[in-house]
């Protein structure tokens, strides 16, 4: 009997895991915006942005993820001037938010159907910067 138990408990076990897996969404490729974004600004400015205190004044941006294994992925941000800034990131177990990591920011992924909420809160020597944008996968 204790054995048939255990069983079943791996059987259970290795279903729900099977299940978290084939939920697991497919980020790779390339994220642009689809809304305004929301976004707060103080500091000195940088890659074209003005110094000072601003609020909703945001460039476009793009979210390009180039591999993903498993829950791991990595890629850049591309800003409307060309720069790119890459970023590390994972998918969180639920498979419906994600943390992203780059040099001297840190930003979430919330999965809303087939778009997501990027944000992304910038920690520079002269500038903070807090900002999410709703964006989608291009075709």
């Amino acid at each position: 009997m204790r054995i048939a138990m255990l069983g079943m408990v791996t059987l259970i076990a290795a279903s729900a895991t099977i299940a978290q897996a084939a939920e697991l969404p497919n980020f790779v490729g390339t994220w642009n915006e689809i809304g305004p974004a929301a976004a707060a600004h103080i500091g000195k400015g940088a890659h074209g942005y003005v110094g000072g205190m601003a609020f909703n004044t945001t460039k476009p941006l793009s979210l390009v993820i180039e591999k993903q294994e498993g829950r791991g992925f990595a890629g850049y941000l591309q800003l409307s001037d060309g720069y790119k800034d890459p970023f590390a990131g994972v998918v969180k177990h639920n498979g419906q938010e994600a943390l992203l990591s780059g040099d001297h920011w840190t930003g979430t992924i919330d999965v809303d159907g087939s778009d997501i909420e990027f944000c992304v809160v910038d920690s520079l020597p002269d500038e903070d910067f807090a900002h999410c944008r709703y964006i989608q996968k291009a075709p």
